[in-house]
């Protein structure tokens, strides 16, 4: 059985003690604020966005990796022969899933997931993928019930 490396785009906002406990490995969306791009959780975080926003009126935009970088990403594990599985910020808000899949296709053993949402959304969809890691299930298998999670239309 393959190894499965469970990822997600840096949105997710898990804090750094559920992303040690379920081992998940983020993707950096950039962060634009005024004429300057950073990484985010790399060379900026959440209080660095709030201070500048205080002091100048700055609102951060986002944007996401481009395919090449999902794939210099996802390489470092599929060419050791692991599986990914990678649950991406909405894509009807961001080409991050869009990306994530290009890459996909470029690499194999990649199981991009798109959540429909951002921040705690997409962060409840990465636990419940690591669970489904822990039991045991297959990464295709795991990415073919998640990535519908959130479009299941409710029931009255």
């Amino acid at each position: 059985m393959k190894k499965i490396i469970l990822s997600a785009d840096s949105t997710c906002d898990l804090d750094d003690r559920l992303k040690e406990r379920y081992e998940v490995h983020c993707q950096p969306l950039h962060i634009n604020l005024g004429d300057k791009q950073y990484e985010d959780g790399v060379n900026i975080s959440p209080d660095d966005i709030y201070e500048t926003y205080e002091r100048q009126r700055i609102l951060p935009k986002t944007s996401a990796p481009n395919p090449k970088e999902y794939i210099d990403y996802f390489k470092k594990w599929t060419d050791q022969g692991h599986e990914v599985v990678h649950i991406s910020l909405g894509s009807g808000i961001s080409s991050s899933y869009q990306n994530a899949c290009i890459a996909a296709e470029e690499l194999g053993n990649v199981y991009p997931i798109d959540s429909g949402n951002l921040s705690t959304g997409m962060g409840l969809l990465v636990i419940e993928a690591a669970e489904r890691i822990v039991k045991g299930m297959p990464a295709e298998q795991i990415s073919e019930e998640i990535n519908p999670i959130f479009r299941a239309p409710l029931k009255a």
